[in-house]
């Protein structure tokens, strides 16, 4: 849901463009029912969505690598640990939020995927000013 509210929120003219991939993803999986239902309320198709595993590639091309919670980062760290300094938590570009994590929704009902898409909405506006901030640098 983050890669697709990015892309929709961000300005038309903007070189930024988010790509999702996951620590623990499989490869191939579609975005479940709920979350495309939810999606769908903002009129944001994401129903061809498939995952894909975090690569070195993904990472080496990353300008800003965000995850959704402290363990992702923390298992980054592990993994990647000449990523650190681009690794961002996504709540962190909040300023109305603690920086908690971003609980993931799988298994949860319409409701919770709701609150998790609203949870990412609220974040898009700082990690867009940030990246913007970056390319103005």
């Amino acid at each position: 849901m983050a890669e697709y509210l990015f892309n929709h929120m961000r300005a038309a003219s903007s070189p930024w463009e988010s790509q999702s991939a996951g620590l623990m993803a499989g490869s191939g999986q579609r975005a479940s029912r709920e979350a495309v239902a939810v999606m769908q309320e903002l009129h944001i198709p994401i129903s061809r969505h498939r995952s894909q595993p975090i690569s070195r590639e993904i990472i080496d091309g990353a300008t800003c690598i965000v995850v959704m919670t402290h363990a992702h980062e923390s298992l980054f760290a592990s993994l990647f640990p000449d990523a650190m300094d681009r690794v961002h938590l996504l709540r962190s570009f909040d300023a109305a939020a603690r920086k908690d994590d971003v609980e993931d929704p799988i298994g949860m009902g319409v409701s919770v995927y709701r609150k998790t898409r609203e949870t990412l909405q609220a974040a898009m506006p700082g990690l867009l000013t940030y990246l913007d901030d970056l390319d103005t640098n």
